[in-house]
């Protein structure tokens, strides 16, 4: 399949609802803001762009690449992503819905990956043998760098 590229004028262009892209080229972009509401967005390339606040509620983002990726405040809310390559440089209060369509065969990242099994330990663990299994699967570097960042909020 080959791909298309999107040329845009800032700030204008970053408005996308409803629109339906088939392998299009967003890599490398400043899409800070974008609305891609309900949009089709099947296998795009979002590879080294900016997503902070970009919307994608109900977007389908099927075998969609955000390699790379700014991803701060993005959201994903009743977004599928089935199939994506989920692997953002940084990553940070990002809105997800946790349903199948949400995570089938999506390939993530180790920031991603980490970031996800870090969350459970922000909230009070049901008992304090099976938080601190978790902590251990992370790696207590892994756990005491995330909880820097957490902490500070510096993703």
């Amino acid at each position: 399949m080959s791909t298309t590229t999107v040329e845009l004028k800032r700030p204008i262009d970053c408005r996308f609802t409803n629109k339906k892209f088939f392998a299009v080229d967003f890599s490398n972009m400043d899409l800070n803001n974008a609305d891609f509401r309900s949009c089709t967005l099947h296998e795009c390339n979002f590879e080294n762009s900016d997503l902070t606040k970009a919307v994608f509620k109900g977007a389908n983002c099927y075998g969609a690449n955000f390699k790379g990726t700014i991803m701060h405040r993005t959201n994903f809310e009743d977004a599928i992503l089935s199939r994506s390559v989920f692997d953002p440089k940084r990553i940070f209060g990002v809105t997800i819905t946790m349903t199948c369509d949400t995570f089938e065969k999506v390939k993530i990242g180790r920031t991603a990956w980490l970031y996800w099994l870090f969350m459970p330990l922000l909230m009070e663990a049901p008992d304090k043998e099976i938080a601190e299994r978790l902590i251990t699967a992370i790696g207590k570097d892994n756990y005491e760098a995330l909880s820097r960042v957490f902490k500070e909020a510096i993703i």
